[in-house]
């Protein structure tokens, strides 16, 4: 009975998702909204309906829906190490000449998003799975990039500059980050591949959809609602 209840309810929730998302048409201006809106519903009703919030999750995402829909327009304060408005943040974004925007790409990417499993989700990289080809930058190597947000795919805003991102093989350091596919390895100060399910870590070296588990590279077996609630 349980088991029908839960099948149930997120069933409902992917219907009401979808619904929601085709009376609310995916626009330049109103994406970073909506995928703030998702993932409220997606930490709210969803994950954690029924169990206690993080504290770190109360923080950033409200002790309630409503809550959460509100801190999207506020001034965020993560423990004084920095602020961020994300309203602000992504408007910058929505009245930049810089970027283009992708709606195809943008509606794909809120879909994935809200109808991912609360299981697995722990590692970063699949947070934004399927959402980096939304926004792309314009400017090429060598283009002032004030923001951060206006370079080109394969490239990186360093210092303000637009940088190449180094591949395998290639020196990396502070001013030159490696691209997605490998890490920048401190000893060696260059880009390898990144490591496999298994292989020794200790941090940032593992593929897409891997975390470092005990010095190992593995899929993660924390939960996302072990890590936004209880």
């Amino acid at each position: 009975m349980k088991k029908a209840r839960k099948v149930m309810f997120f069933s409902l929730f992917f219907v009401g998702a979808t619904l929601w998302m085709a009376c609310n048409p995916i626009t330049r201006e109103n994406f970073g909204e909506q995928m703030w809106n998702t993932y409220c519903s997606f930490v709210h009703e969803k994950c954690c309906k029924e169990k206690t919030l993080a504290d770190a999750t109360k923080q950033l995402f409200g002790e309630s829906m409503d809550e959460c829909l509100k801190k999207y327009g506020e001034t965020i304060d993560f423990g004084g190490l920095f602020k961020i408005n994300f309203k602000e943040t992504y408007d910058k974004i929505a009245n930049s000449e810089d970027v283009d925007f992708k709606t195809e790409n943008a509606a794909k990417c809120v879909e994935s998003f809200a109808n991912q499993s609360c299981e697995n989700t722990s590692a970063p990289t699949n947070i934004v799975s399927g959402c980096d080809d939304v926004i792309i930058g314009k400017k090429a190597a060598g283009e002032d990039c004030p923001e951060g947000f206006e370079c080109m795919p394969g490239l990186s805003c360093v210092n303000k500059k637009c940088t190449k991102l180094a591949t395998t093989g290639e020196a990396c350091g502070a001013e030159t980050p490696c691209d997605n596919a490998t890490y920048c390895d401190l000893q060696d100060k260059k880009c390898k591949t990144r490591k496999k399910d298994g292989e020794d870590c200790s941090f940032g070296e593992c593929a897409d959809n891997m975390t470092c588990n005990n010095g190992k590279c593995g899929t993660s077996t924390t939960t996302t609602t072990n890590s936004l609630c209880q």
